[in-house]
């Protein structure tokens, strides 16, 4: 899980500001607040969850429709199918390491770090959480508001050390 507001800046840049021919996302030339605001989704990732990838190309009305017991009923998923929920801020620093080791392989997934999906977007074109708005800050935090209760119970639930001392008894 990602972090919402990172989760929603990342998303507007990949999608949105990247030209990377996706027919289900409108290539924006210019970018700026208004259109980084009319494209943010509601609770992306418990959509995703929920809904699976198709939640993402529903109209804010429908997206709307998705209920808090419904992102309740996504966490309890996770909690029973899953053995780890990684968080993308450790994404480099533990969970590349931690998967490689469980998985016993040496494969290198730089390819999938935040800097070299970076480097697709061109720098001056991108939008970040500092160029926003209070309101349209706090528009996204209130659009995302189960995104952030998941963030939260997986940061909580599942903690790096708890792995760790998994990984130093398979030793």
């Amino acid at each position: 899980l990602q972090e919402p507001l990172s989760f929603a800046v990342d998303f507007f840049n990949f999608y949105y500001v990247a030209d990377n021919k996706n027919p289900n996302y409108e290539f924006l030339d210019e970018v700026n607040e208004q259109d980084f605001v009319r494209t943010a989704a509601y609770n992306p990732q418990c959509g995703f969850l929920v809904k699976g990838a198709d939640f993402l190309h529903e109209t804010k009305e429908q997206q709307l429709l998705l209920q808090h017991s419904r992102c309740d009923e996504a966490y309890k998923a996770i909690l029973d199918n899953m053995d780890w929920v990684g968080t993308t801020e450790w994404l480099n620093n533990e969970t590349f390491p931690l998967l490689r080791s469980l998985v016993g392989s040496n494969t290198n997934a730089d390819h999938l770090l935040e800097k070299n999906i970076k480097t697709r977007i061109m720098e001056n074109k991108r939008i970040s959480a500092s160029d926003l708005s209070s309101e349209a800050l706090q528009y996204v935090n209130n659009l995302t508001a189960f995104d952030q209760e998941l963030y939260i119970r997986a940061k909580r639930d599942f903690p790096f050390e708890q792995m760790v001392l998994v990984e130093d008894a398979t030793s």
